[in-house]
């Protein structure tokens, strides 16, 4: 005991610093470990969440990212396809179109040959009547008489043509 005499240290000092520290020690875990403890594992708690959100945050928007992407790529693949749709529809409207005024122009070509057709065969009948009345009138005044309208005229046309024939 002496060495604790020489240090200043009496049995009872010695067991009051050691109450005292003790009651320092609870008292300072009491007011401030406990709280800065406290305040310390919530902070890592928050810190932890902080971190955990972020990763799912970058997990929804890479997610997002990729459905965006999906999104763009289907309207690129949908606006092909209606291009592509748009292209065939305007050459079937142009296929029928041309058709139409093929058919129509082929239309106007056979009634101008089937008209021009009816012209000439009505301009060679014409022209059969006129020589024909021609011929009768010469005939008339070669033979000197009237020749009988049914008979003789169509006998003298039909000789007429066949002489028109071999020339």
């Amino acid at each position: 005991m002496e060495a604790l005499d020489s240090l200043g240290l009496t049995g009872m000092g010695f067991i009051s610093q050691i109450v005292n520290f003790v009651a320092i020690m609870l008292l300072l875990n009491a007011l401030l470990y406990k709280p800065v403890s406290k305040a310390l594992i919530a902070r890592r708690e928050r810190i932890a969440q902080g971190i955990k959100d972020a990763d799912q945050a970058g997990k929804a928007r890479a997610e997002a990212e990729q459905e965006g992407n999906k999104i763009l790529e289907e309207a690129r693949v949908e606006a092909s396809r209606v291009t592509a749709q748009a292209t065939q529809d305007a050459d079937k409207v142009r296929q029928d179109i041309i058709s139409r005024a093929n058919e129509e122009a082929m239309r106007i070509r056979t009634e101008a040959q089937e008209e021009g057709e009816a012209q000439k065969a009505e301009a060679l009948a014409s022209a059969s009547r006129q020589i024909a009345e021609l011929s009768m009138l010469g005939a008339q005044r070669i033979l000197g008489r009237e020749l009988q309208q049914d008979v003789d005229q169509d006998q003298l046309i039909a000789d007429l043509m066949a002489g028109q024939n071999r020339s």
